[in-house]
């Protein structure tokens, strides 16, 4: 999973049972899943607060089309449509 938001992108380690916590400075972030063969997910607009606690729900991530690999992703949110198109 990777934070990114106020210029910079955040890795965060998810657990074997599927949860993960991040401490962020406050702002407006994009939260990013992936997993090998799966499609990324991205949840836009995840707003950090100081001294608050979010919980996030997610849906399941789905099994990624052929020929995805995560380098043929890119951050502009016009790339990533391409992709999912295909």
């Amino acid at each position: 999973m990777t934070a990114i938001g106020a210029g910079a992108e955040t890795p965060v380690t998810v657990a074997a049972n599927g949860t993960y916590s991040a401490v962020l400075a406050v702002g407006i972030y994009t939260l990013e899943f992936s997993y090998p063969g799966y499609a990324l997910l991205t949840v836009p607009n995840v707003l950090a607060i100081a001294g608050m606690t979010s919980t996030i729900p997610l849906t399941v991530m789905t099994p990624a089309p052929p020929g995805w690999t995560p380098a043929s992703r890119s951050r502009t949110p016009a790339s990533r449509s391409r992709t999912r198109d295909r």
